[in-house]
């Protein structure tokens, strides 16, 4: 290789390196949040710490992205669904159906690298991670509740501080989750069959601090 060849390889590699050490970050100047992308660390931020929300005009739904309000239209008011090829699934965002096809069809399970909880889905990981090993809590701004998952806090201000209900169609019964009025559905009217071996009533309404004096019908309802 003559020297005009080496410098220009040399030069080449030099290149290649400078490009491979600077990846720019753009940190949040409010909290710990790192973005890669400039847009990126702008939706963090309008979101996170401006409140900026896009409501949605055909319901009270409101999205802290406009790729989320998009969505939310498209599976709530459109009908839009992605079928699986496989089995008769059919899911409202894509996301949902690429985790139905990795867990029921692919066999992929996440496993957590500090204990033994392995799980189908990365989401249910990473809430896992960051609730038992890294202490993450979100509290909730009108009392002392603070939950270790962000659907659980949205579940409990519904409860206790907006007094949402969930009614039944065919009776007097209301509840304070949808999946309450599910099983109530199940067991009251037939559709469908409840599992034996759900979990207990008293520990579902402790760890979401579901107001108790619901438990008793609930409790009896369940342990069949």
């Amino acid at each position: 290789m003559d020297d005009t060849s080496a410098n220009k390889k040399r030069k080449i590699d030099g290149d290649s390196e400078v490009k491979t050490k600077i990846k720019k970050v753009y940190p949040c100047d409010q909290c710990e949040y790192s973005a890669s992308k400039r847009s990126h660390l702008k939706t963090h931020t309008q979101s996170k710490h401006e409140g900026i929300r896009y409501p949605c005009d055909q319901c009270e739904y409101a999205a802290t992205e406009q790729g989320s309000l998009k969505k939310h239209k498209q599976s709530k008011h459109e009908g839009i669904r992605y079928s699986c090829d496989q089995c008769e699934y059919a899911a409202n965002a894509q996301s949902k159906l690429k985790m139905h096809k990795q867990s029921k069809h692919e066999g992929i399970t996440f496993s957590c690298d500090k204990c033994e909880y392995t799980t189908t889905r990365q989401d249910n990981l990473k809430q896992h991670k960051q609730s038992k090993h890294e202490g993450i809590r979100y509290p909730c701004d009108q009392c002392i509740y603070a939950a270790t998952e962000l659907g659980d806090l949205k579940k409990h201000k519904q409860v206790k501080h907006e007094g949402i209900r969930y009614s039944c169609d065919q009776c007097e019964y209301a509840a304070t989750r949808q999946g309450h009025l599910k099983r109530h559905k199940k067991i009251k009217h037939g559709q469908g069959r409840i599992m034996k071996h759900a979990p207990v009533a008293s520990e579902c309404f402790d760890r979401y601090n579901v107001n108790s004096n619901i438990i008793p019908e609930y409790a009896k309802v369940i342990r069949l």
